[in-house]
């Protein structure tokens, strides 16, 4: 939850700098959250997901990994 915190915050701020013309630091931002929100959904957000179905249902939540090799 920090992080989200940290990260909305961060929108914010860039959102008064676009008001003041900045268009670099959203440019900046967007970069960042490119690069930082797949890692952070694959690594925290899928633990959150899977202990809140474990505690909810019981069970653990399906994984859709992209780019496995199947072999027949």
């Amino acid at each position: 939850m920090d992080e989200h915190a940290a990260v909305l915050q961060s929108v914010l701020e860039v959102q008064q700098s676009l008001k003041s013309g900045r268009l670099n630091v959203a440019r900046e931002l967007i970069c960042a959250l490119a690069e930082w929100f797949p890692k952070h959904t694959q690594h925290l957000d899928s633990a959150l997901a899977h202990w809140a179905n474990k505690k909810r249902l019981g069970g653990k939540p399906v994984v859709i990994k992209r780019g496995l090799k199947l072999h027949a």
